[in-house]
């Protein structure tokens, strides 16, 4: 028996009709990802495997059963309206970074960009390969290679598997600028982090990246790409690469005084306060 019953996406239909209809709960799902027509749209379009209709089906179905959807950014947010859901229903509550782990770091210029996290097409990662195999730009990749794309084997690429979020920090002051051109990305925590470490980013659209940029107020330091596309992806890079010089031998601290606001102390309060507001008058 419960007051407030939160389950992810896209898996607890059975117990989010049960939490309502036995208990008269209110149903929250918590969704990391955009609506799954959207998600499957941005697959289609670049050659990732899509789900299947009556998967989305399903999905769409607890969209319409919860009284409330959490998400983490301003993309997933316009995904649903996209499809013309109740904005009401939305809460939008971007995730957070330790900030013990992570904090402004000089930079060892030992590559030119980072990118953390699974090795694939959903990442973007094959626009990275395009834009710059065989260049001049060094590339650092830290995460799984278990994904749909090959690991380009050249002298500018460099890969290190996935290693404990507390070591991080040791990687990101490794390189000038932080890469995240995800296809579809609810939000990515990654971003957080490379922020926090003081790296300038370059970020699609379809992820945390405009999020990030609004709630900081950056006027620079992220560069948000307009498309999907190799050359926005290059124009990013050529940006943030200049950006990157004013912190030669600096800590880069562009926006660590803010980024209490990208806490999980931060998620929590705001989840506390949307959870008193959705249940005033309930007790």
């Amino acid at each position: 028996q419960c007051d407030i019953f939160i389950a992810q996406s896209p898996n607890y239909q059975n117990a989010i009709l049960k939490a309502k209809r036995k208990y008269r709960a209110i149903t929250i799902l918590d969704r990391g990802s955009s609506h799954v027509r959207t998600f499957n749209r941005l697959s289609q379009e670049n050659g990732i495997r899509i789900h299947t209709e009556s998967y989305m089906k399903r999905d769409e179905n607890e969209y319409n059963t919860v009284d409330y959807i959490a998400i983490a950014s301003d993309f997933v947010y316009n995904s649903f309206l996209e499809h013309r859901f109740d904005k009401n229903k939305l809460f939008v509550n971007p995730y957070g970074v330790s900030l013990t782990h992570f904090y402004p770091t000089i930079c060892t210029n030992q590559y030119d960009c980072i990118l953390v996290g699974s090795w694939g097409r959903r990442k973007g990662h094959h626009l990275i390969v395009e834009a710059f195999l065989h260049t001049k730009i060094r590339i650092l990749h830290v995460g799984s290679l278990k994904g749909d794309l090959e690991f380009p084997l050249c002298d500018n690429f460099s890969h290190l598997d996935a290693v404990p979020e507390s070591e991080l920090v040791n990687y990101y002051k490794q390189a000038k600028v932080f890469l995240f051109p995800s296809i579809d990305d609810g939000f990515g925590l990654v971003l957080c982090q490379a922020a926090a470490c003081g790296l300038p980013i370059v970020c699609s659209m379809n992820s945390g990246g405009p999020t990030l940029k609004r709630m900081i107020d950056d006027k620079e330091y992220i560069y948000v790409m307009k498309e999907l596309s190799v050359t926005e992806l290059k124009q990013g890079v050529e940006h943030s690469l200049k950006i990157s010089e004013k912190f030669q031998g600096n800590p880069r601290n562009y926006v660590h005084h803010q980024m209490k606001k990208f806490t999980w102390e931060a998620y929590g309060e705001r989840y506390d306060d949307f959870l008193k507001h959705i249940t005033d008058g309930e007790q």
